[in-house]
């Protein structure tokens, strides 16, 4: 059986102060890995978000720092 597609997270900010729990970010495991949609689970209020793949939700939640993160880019943030 095919795997149903995820479902669309309620928002993407456009800014680091909009940034809550069920948004959606992306993440990196390294330079030579490129950067992947994550939904923020966790914001632990201590400069770090716990995050899970988006396109994997079966593997195991992990910590970012915002600095380890990156905002989606602004041509695909929904406006009004």
């Amino acid at each position: 059986a095919a795997a149903e597609a995820p479902l669309e997270p309620v928002r993407r900010p456009a800014t680091w102060e909009d940034v809550q729990v069920g948004d959606l970010v992306l993440a990196s495991e390294g330079v030579a890995k490129g950067w992947w949609e994550v939904e923020v689970l966790e914001d632990r209020g201590d400069d770090q978000f716990v995050v899970r793949w988006w396109d994997w939700p079966d593997e195991a939640p992990f910590p970012r720092r915002p600095d380890q993160l990156a905002l989606t880019p602004p041509t695909l943030v929904e406006t009004g």
